[in-house]
């Protein structure tokens, strides 16, 4: 062999070799594993009033619906997008109410089995109100939701 079969056969064996790592470190094989999504729901109900929450949960991104039904008062129901951070969910809250569309920060207490919702002061910023300080989210005279079975999903 010559000097440049030597160096081609070495450049080939040592790219192959490198190709071969990249499949056995850990932090490439992490980055392929899809997460799982798993689905909660929530129901409060208070007298004739009744809240339903549903939670989609993919690692620390959090998607749902949410809807109360306050008895001889209009209703509101929409979707949100958010994040965990430990065990609280914040997330923005898009809703329809009377008819027109709002949106607004949410917050809730994920506990073992059931959440609680807080509140805390807001100011809308582009139309939408969020929450000024989340540290000093409320959640001691919350609703309770308990955890009930998710409908079947369509």
């Amino acid at each position: 062999m010559n000097k440049v079969q030597i160096i081609i056969a070495a450049t080939v064996l040592f790219m192959t070799s490198c190709a071969g790592n990249k499949e056995k470190d850990p932090e490439v094989a992490d980055t392929n594993i899809a997460k799982e999504t798993t689905i909660h729901c929530y129901q409060k109900i208070t007298g004739n009033d009744t809240m339903l929450l549903t939670i989609n949960k993919t690692g620390q991104k959090v998607t749902g619906t949410l809807m109360y039904d306050f008895y001889e008062k209009d209703r509101s129901e929409g979707m949100f997008v958010g994040k965990l951070y430990g065990d609280t969910m914040i997330a923005e809250y898009t809703y329809k109410s009377e008819g027109k569309e709002s949106a607004r920060d949410i917050a809730f207490l994920l506990k073992e089995v059931d959440v609680l919702e807080g509140y805390g002061v807001a100011e809308e910023k582009n139309g939408i109100f969020k929450f000024t300080d989340r540290t000093k989210i409320d959640f001691s005279d919350s609703l309770i939701y308990k955890n009930i079975p998710c409908p079947p999903q369509k």
